[in-house]
């Protein structure tokens, strides 16, 4: 009984270890909906509301001319200032998720991640002149300057291994906690590990969180300076977010330790 206990309870915590940071992969990275719930507040940064006022201006230039654009650029800065400008930014980053986990539209590069900025654009083009926003054609602005730069689809494997992994890991450490448990004599050394399991999962969430920085830097190594620096407050958001799990599992490891000791003392 002692040696199913052991192998019960160290199997628990491999995968107490790798089911978190998997978890919030799954739901704030390959999930739309908790990606662009978790870089909403990028909308409210310095970093978002100059790079789309320039590219709103620059835009209104190109197909206006440059009187028209330099008209533009304080309508462009009072758009990017206003209230709605969170929910536009957002809508990036849902196109930009997308690109990253789907399969490539039609009749457009798959090698160069493009962002559809064509409703800003007009809204910003129909306060300039009457009429100005229906003479502006669809608008795609490329991400990366070389090639191939972040291509659509890239992340689609993994986020399946993802959302595979991380389910399997809550199901096997939940039942390896419990046969653990079940043919332990000293449970309450067995909570207390588990808690440690808890405790070794925040380290290696951290760990994860220090690989995504410096992988996300290269990835957005192809891209201008401006979206570079825009990208770079995103995968921020998201780390912050992620620090805000290890903190949760800091506080439920040593929960768990106490519980553990408590019991062996008492019992």
């Amino acid at each position: 009984m002692a040696v199913v206990a052991t192998i019960a309870v160290v199997v628990a915590i491999v995968a107490i270890i790798l089911g978190p940071p998997l978890l919030w992969i799954r739901a704030r990275v390959v999930d739309e909906s908790g990606f662009t719930s978790a870089v909403r507040e990028l909308g409210e940064t310095t970093e978002a509301r100059e790079y789309l006022a320039d590219t709103i201006t620059k835009q209104i230039a190109a197909h206006a001319g440059k009187v028209t654009g330099v008209l533009a650029r304080p309508l462009a800065v009072r758009f990017t200032n206003s209230e709605g400008f969170a929910d536009d930014v957002a809508d990036l980053a849902a196109q930009a998720h997308e690109w990253l986990f789907s399969p490539p539209p039609p009749g457009v590069d798959p090698e160069v991640m493009q962002l559809d900025l064509t409703a800003m654009v007009r809204r910003v083009a129909g306060q300039v002149t009457p009429g100005l926003a229906d003479k502006i054609p669809t608008i795609r602005v490329p991400v990366g300057q070389n090639r191939p730069a972040l291509e659509a689809g890239r992340y689609r494997p993994l986020a399946e291994r993802v959302s595979r992994w991380g389910t399997a890991c809550v199901v096997v450490a939940a039942l390896a906690s419990m046969v653990a448990l079940a043919f332990s004599q000293h449970r309450g050394v067995i909570v207390a590990v588990l808690g440690v399991g808890c405790l070794l999962s925040a380290a290696a969430t951290n760990a994860a969180a220090t690989y995504l920085r410096k992988r996300a830097t290269a990835e957005l190594a192809v891209a201008d300076p401006g979206m570079a620096r825009l990208g770079g407050k995103a995968v921020g958001e998201l780390l912050d977010n992620l620090h805000e799990w290890v903190g949760m599992l800091v506080r439920s490891g040593a929960i768990l330790i106490a519980v553990g000791l408590l019991i062996a003392i008492l019992f």
